[in-house]
């Protein structure tokens, strides 16, 4: 009986690093120099594109610029983030632009963060969003680099998100490249100790 107990622990153990070891992260600059995270699992095909983390002013939440390769292909680049409130759920459910052109959003993944001690218990709120800006709205609204989106909860509780175009260039760039699903620097490309060549810049994605 421990003799099959300890068989079983060492299966375990082969099958975890094998799993570890189908997973790999590399960093990589883009050609306007914005570095891009991957995340490649060659199990699944799955690799992750992420720009650098962006605070949002006053503690009020963080985002980021992504875009995700399987085996279903190459999604858009999208901006992925969480907002964190105290009170009640506001239930965000809009994204526009300047003039009030809608942006494709998707609002949820709501949860509480943490609840104070206090008398006056306050509770700390979080809620998830995710947007995807077309290459037109990009082009159209971008001022000094930067696009910037306002989310609303049923036209109350205004958040300015304010997301540079160059984060968006980046990981349309490097997630097009072949070779990376494996995490794997592509051919032509580098990874952050270097700038990669110049690549076509006629669209974004």
């Amino acid at each position: 009986m421990k003799y099959l107990f300890r068989l079983l622990i060492a299966v375990a153990a082969v099958a975890t690093n094998g799993a570890a070891a189908q997973e790999s992260a590399v960093n990589v600059l883009a050609s306007n120099g914005v570095q891009v995270d991957i995340e490649a699992d060659d199990f699944s095909g799955r690799a992750e594109y992420t720009a650098p983390k962006i605070e949002l002013d006053n503690d009020f939440g963080t985002l980021f610029v992504a875009a995700i390769k399987d085996a279903g292909g190459l999604s858009p680049v999208i901006v992925m983030g969480r907002l964190y409130y105290e009170g009640d759920w506001r239930r965000y459910d809009q994204a526009v632009l300047r003039g009030g052109e809608e942006v494709k959003a998707i609002f949820g993944d709501r949860g509480v963060v943490n609840c104070s001690a206090s008398r006056y218990r306050k509770c700390t709120l979080g809620e998830g969003f995710q947007l995807t800006p077309t290459e037109d709205q990009l082009s159209r609204y971008v001022e000094d680099g930067r696009v910037q989106v306002q989310l609303r909860a049923h036209g109350l509780y205004p958040v300015m998100l304010s997301i540079p175009v160059s984060h968006f260039e980046a990981v349309a760039e490097v997630s097009k490249q072949p070779g990376y699903t494996s995490g794997a620097p592509a051919e032509g490309m580098s990874d952050e100790r270097q700038r990669s060549p110049e690549t076509d810049s006629t669209g974004l994605w």
